[in-house]
């Protein structure tokens, strides 16, 4: 493993959020409750054990429409047999009667709406024939096979805390699950953008074929209104609530799963145990203000940008003796809003040059960071070191650093091809002209002066041969020369 060596401690300071759960004392009347951020599953807010086992009541049917979302189509018409309609006393109903053709799309939306229990025992019974290609299997043989489909769903999903023995959570002593089970139950579900449009559905009207054609079939008229009466619209809206589902029952007591969208931030809160409606609302209520007023996702490293500079030991004569180094990844987390995120940078100890100073030890962070120093060669674009991000003191998110540039090492045949491309630079440069004519003119003239006392040397010759030594002198000074 590579040794790294710590070069800047101490870094700028962004003020953003921590993915730690913010302290607070929350009013609340529910023993056991949670709030969980839907996509990071980033628990934000507890209340009471939520590894807790206990009983969901019809918090059951998310599971149910997740199972039934996974093996028939919305468009599925399906006849409602007379044995799913003898429901135990105090169950909640759609009404549904013998022989009535309704889509899969309706009866979902009577079971997660209405909390209608027979919708459920319909469903459960079209998903066991459609796997087992059986119509006449009976709900009775189908139940326990359903139920085990909702297990194997609970346990895809991570709630590994669930058991499951019905589609609609009737109070059984094996039927159970926990605060963060639901939790992540509930997060799978508003993931799904047809159940989500479920559980945003404040009011439905229209018939049990839901504009499915499939004639000459009994229909019938629905109104549901949904129990959440925290949709827009309902009796006591929150503007950012879009489901997700309510539940009771003596054993379980007011129950809520509820989910909520504000500035790309979605909530999840499950409240269990609650001893009456105004309980379960006002909690979830408490904590999605509470998760909006001190959560956010924030962009803490964005990816290919200039992180620092750093001196370079011995590059190649002409280059740069200073390298940008980049980040590589960019990342967005789920923090605090008052958090503060802080950052260093760990370069690899081969690229590392270390002064006497530094060596020593007697240095403060400061300048530590100024005296980082790189060792030549660098590829552009190798890996140089690591950037840490932390909060309270856990490292929250790491990512390499390259070089952004190409560094070449100095050497004697370099500094020759230096030397060289300089000349070769500086002679054939437009800068040299002037020096060029000057030179041009300097031998032109030069050239000429030397012409001239050839042809003078040769003159003198001439008259020598001709006239004699004598005759020469004697005209010389006769013209005067």
């Amino acid at each position: 493993m590579v040794k790294k060596i710590l070069l800047s401690a101490v870094a700028a300071v962004i003020f953003i959020s921590s993915s730690l759960p913010v302290r607070a004392d929350i009013p609340l009347g529910s023993p056991v409750v949670i709030l969980m951020e839907q996509t990071t599953h980033e628990i934000l807010y507890t209340r009471g054990d939520i590894h807790r086992r206990m009983f969901p009541a019809s918090l059951t049917k998310m599971l149910t429409a997740m199972v039934v979302v996974d093996h028939l189509s919305m468009n599925t018409v399906v006849i409602v047999d007379q044995d799913l309609l003898s429901m135990p006393p105090g169950f909640t109903s759609a009404i549904h009667f013998r022989g009535e053709t309704v889509t899969i799309y309706t009866l979902m939306l009577a079971m997660m709406i209405r909390s209608a229990n027979e919708s459920s025992r319909v469903l459960a019974l079209a998903v066991m024939r459609h796997l087992h290609d059986d119509p006449e299997m009976d709900y009775f043989t189908a139940k326990p096979l359903f139920s085990e489909l909702m297990n194997e769903k609970a346990r895809e999903i991570g709630a590994m805390d669930t058991n499951n023995t019905n589609p609609y959570g009737l109070h059984e002593e094996s039927h159970f699950s926990t605060a963060f089970d639901l939790a992540l139950i509930s997060a799978a579900y508003m993931s799904n953008p047809v159940l989500a449009e479920i559980a945003r559905t404040q009011r439905f009207v229209g018939d049990s074929l839901n504009g499915v054609q499939f004639f000459g079939q009994d229909i019938t008229v629905y109104e549901f209104v949904n129990t959440n009466v925290l949709l827009p619209g309902g009796s006591w809206p929150h503007e950012h609530v879009t489901g997700i589902k309510t539940g009771f029952t003596d054993a379980a007591g007011r129950v809520f799963a509820g989910s909520a969208t504000h500035n790309d931030l979605n909530l999840i809160s499950v409240v269990l145990g609650g001893v009456d409606d105004l309980t379960r609302w006002e909690d979830t209520r408490a904590l999605i203000d509470f998760g909006f007023a001190n959560f956010a996702f924030r962009t803490i490293a964005v990816a290919d940008i200039p992180l620092k500079s750093v001196s370079i030991e011995n590059p190649r004569l002409g280059d740069d003796d200073i390298m940008e180094v980049i980040s590589t990844m960019g990342h967005t987390l789920l923090l605090g809003i008052d958090a503060s995120v802080t950052h260093e940078i760990v370069f690899d100890e081969e690229f590392v040059v270390m002064t006497a100073e530094s060596e020593s030890g007697n240095v403060d962070e400061t300048t530590y960071e100024r005296q980082t120093v790189l060792r030549a060669p660098i590829e552009e674009g190798e890996i140089v070191g690591t950037i840490r991000y932390f909060a309270n003191g856990a490292v929250i998110f790491e990512a390499p650093v390259i070089a952004g540039r190409e560094v070449i090492e100095r050497t004697f045949s370099s500094d020759i091809q230096f030397y060289r491309s300089a000349f070769s630079a500086t002679v054939f440069s437009l800068r040299a002209l002037p020096f060029w004519i000057t030179g041009i003119i300097f031998i032109l003239g030069f050239v000429r002066f030397f012409g001239y006392l050839r042809e003078k040397r040769r003159i003198k010759a001439y008259y020598l041969r001709k006239y004699g030594k004598q005759r020469v002198r004697r005209t010389s000074r006769y013209d005067g020369r």
